[in-house]
């Protein structure tokens, strides 16, 4: 054959054909192979995804829990895999039983989880339920220690060794305690999220020993406060609340002499008006290296002896932890470490930053303000910031520089002082130059300089006057009240007459007797708000006469000589509420009535002068707290509650002595001779007055309250 001048050879042909027919059929069956090979690495790779998918998508599984023979309803409960989530708190209850914890098994032989355990991964895979059986306890323990239960959280502590053994008591409901913890006891309190609360009169735990408190809620509204650690004790905190209610009430902490240590998410708070949240006295320890402290009306910590606050490490955390002062955030009188958190204070974050000796290096102390529920606070915190320099330019400042953080506004500003001058501002130049205001931006180190004008004493809607009596003259006779502001701290004796109504807005000053008589005779209406009145002569700081009527819902009235805060003679009415404070060493007897009736630091020597007190704070430190010979009354009729908290009225005498009308519906009386010396007229419907004693500063003190019949 010859093909384009090519020769084939016909049995090579053939040959060529059995070739082919051999290369195509090797090709099908490699082909066979290699998509089988290709299905298995599909299926590997699909299978890979889908693992790795598995371990990153989170999925869901559901908690069922089983009442077990109690009553009740609760709803079961979603949670995701691989999340740290608490279990639903336990709605069920079960008749002369008592909820003790969940467990995996009906009869408790599986794992336990207590209430509102913190979980993660009840079960093994995605998407399987699993079941938590209510677990129940006969009759009513309280306390429990490996198994063994007990009646009190008391007898439990009691049963604690003394050889410094780690020892955990399990709160099993809530509890009114008073707890007290031996030297050489060590006591972890789990707590479950219950509340020990204490019995009204005393400390919820005096601690000589070491406790740990990591949940749970500690309550009280005892005038002792709500844990005492004693000298060689230790205390460790790093969860859960303690919280004293009532102003007056004491410290969250008081630490006398131990060690104390505050951290994690724990949460201290105080509405005491006279005591911080914490107190380190000055032969304890305070380490605070997390948690929140609030005081409402007080300090957040008050410290005179060993404190840090966050832990050293080179960088500085601003969030945590908090101190939060109603007046200061810290209050120290002895050095300090701050490393880390933030102050907070309407009066100053920190009342003495010289108290700072130790900071994180590259770090200083920066200043700024937050306002909290309406009010302003200072705030202190470390950062890395410009140094802002008061020069007071011939005054005085209590804050000379601070620090802020670059590019921030400065904040609120220092307030100098400066005798027979008035403060105009600060600007940045000694003569001239531009004032700054609170929202002045800071960008490098810088010196501030304080301007000044010679001074006035008083001023109304404006207009200033040298002199608190030019002020008080300027006062139109028409009974319309007038605001008098007081500039500065003032030493006059003044007169308001008759038919004058004034309102001292006496701010952050002072107003003090100049002579031996009173610092305001008062024949008018006046009303006192805020500020200082001060008496040291042998005179009352106010004497309110037969037309008088003395207004008093804030600040502080001191008398240190020998008669009353207030004084009050013919028709004259005094009316005290709000946080008003008044304090007298006041002692022996009026030129009137002198056979019966003692001088006392809210005095009324007429039957018809009306003494009106519905809060407030009332010392005597000398003799009787309100001593009247016309009507009192303390509280509010008919308001629908009973306060034993305000009005306070504190003696070292009798806390009230009182031959006229005597009307009783709110607050506490405390004397060291007796707290009521007369006759109850009226109380509020429903409630009896209740005498008890109570031990202050190593003293006892009779009580007077009211309580429900």
């Amino acid at each position: 054959m010859k093909n384009n001048g090519r020769h084939y050879n016909c049995s090579k042909l053939r040959i060529d054909k059995k070739k082919l027919s051999f290369f195509l059929f090797f090709w099908i069956i490699a082909f066979i192979i290699l998509a089988f090979n290709i299905g298995n690495l599909i299926a590997y790779f699909t299978a890979t995804v889908s693992a790795q998918n598995a371990f990153t998508i989170e999925a869901e599984y559901i908690v069922i829990f089983d009442a077990n023979g109690g009553t009740g309803t609760m709803s079961n409960q979603s949670i995701s895999y691989n999340v740290q989530t608490p279990l639903a708190a336990n709605l069920y209850t079960r008749t002369d039983y008592i909820f003790y914890n969940w467990n995996t098994e009906a009869d408790g032989s599986g794992t336990s989880y207590s209430n509102q355990e913190e979980v993660n991964n009840l079960v093994g895979a995605n998407n399987q339920p699993v079941t938590l059986y209510a677990q129940w306890l006969l009759g009513n323990p309280v306390a429990e220690i490996n198994g063994t239960f007990y009646s009190s959280l008391q007898d439990a502590v009691s049963d604690v060794p003394t050889d410094d053994t780690e020892t955990t008591v399990k709160l099993l409901r809530d509890t009114t305690e008073a707890i007290h913890v031996n030297a050489h006891q060590n006591v972890v309190f789990d707590l479950q999220n219950y509340t020990i609360s204490n019995d009204g009169s005393t400390r919820i735990i005096d601690n000589y020993g070491t406790i740990k408190i990591s949940n749970g809620t500690l309550t009280t509204n005892a005038a002792q406060g709500a844990i005492n650690n004693e000298s060689g004790a230790k205390l460790v905190i790093d969860g859960g609340s303690i919280i004293a209610t009532g102003s007056g009430s004491r410290q969250a902490i008081y630490n006398n002499g131990g060690i104390v240590e505050i951290s994690g998410t724990a949460y201290l708070c105080s509405e005491s008006n006279t005591r911080a949240a914490v107190q380190n006295q000055s032969k304890g320890t305070l380490n605070i290296t997390g948690g929140t402290i609030v005081s409402t009306r007080y300090y957040g910590v008050q410290n005179a002896g060993k404190m840090t606050i966050g832990t050293e490490d080179g960088v500085s955390n601003k969030t945590t932890p908090v101190i939060q002062g109603f007046k200061h955030g810290i209050y120290s009188t002895a050095n300090f470490s701050f490393f880390d958190g933030i102050a907070k204070g309407a009066t100053s974050a920190i009342s003495d930053v010289s108290k700072v000796a130790n900071k994180e290096t590259g770090y200083n102390i920066t200043n700024s303000e937050e306002t909290i529920d309406g009010k302003v606070y200072k705030t202190a915190y470390l950062s890395i910031s410009n140094v802002v320099t008061f020069n007071p330019n011939g005054g005085t400042v209590s804050e000379t520089s601070r620090a802020i953080e670059n590019g921030n506004a400065i904040g609120n500003l220092p307030v100098p002082t400066r005798a027979g001058y008035n403060f105009l501002g600060w600007f940045t130049d000694p003569d001239v130059g531009t004032q700054i205001t609170a929202s002045t931006i800071v960008t490098q180190d810088i010196t501030y300089y304080a301007h000044w004008q010679a001074s006035a004493t008083a001023e109304i809607n404006g207009t200033t006057y040298n002199t608190l009596k030019a002020a008080i003259n300027a006062v139109p006779a028409n009974n319309t009240q007038t605001t008098i502001r007081l500039l500065r701290d003032a030493s006059e004796n003044v007169t308001v007459p008759a038919n004058k109504n004034i309102l001292f807005d006496i701010g952050n000053y002072t107003l003090s007797s100049a002579t031996n008589n009173a610092v305001i005779t008062n024949d008018g209406t006046i009303t006192i708000t805020n500020g200082n009145i001060y008496q040291t002569y042998g005179f009352a700081a106010i004497n309110n006469n037969t037309t008088g009527k003395v207004i008093m819902t804030g600040g502080n009235i001191t008398s240190t000589g020998t008669r009353a805060a207030i004084y009050t003679v013919g028709n004259g009415i005094v009316e005290i509420s709000g946080d008003a404070y008044l304090s007298s060493n006041a002692s022996g007897f009026t030129t009137l009535n002198q056979n019966t009736y003692e001088r006392g630091t809210v005095q009324a020597v007429s039957a018809t002068a009306n003494t009106i007190i519905t809060g407030g704070t009332i010392i005597a430190t000398d003799g009787v707290g309100v001593s009247t010979c016309g009507p009192l009354t303390l509280g509010v009729k008919n308001d629908g509650v009973v306060s034993t908290t305000s009005p306070v009225i504190k003696a070292e005498t009798s806390g009230i002595k009182c031959t006229n009308t005597l009307n009783f519906y709110d607050g506490i009386v405390k004397g060291k001779s007796g707290a009521i010396d007369g006759t109850i007229s009226d109380c509020e419907p429903g409630y009896v007055k209740v005498d008890g004693t109570e031990s202050i500063n190593g003293a006892t003190y009779y009580t007077a309250y009211l309580d429900g019949i």
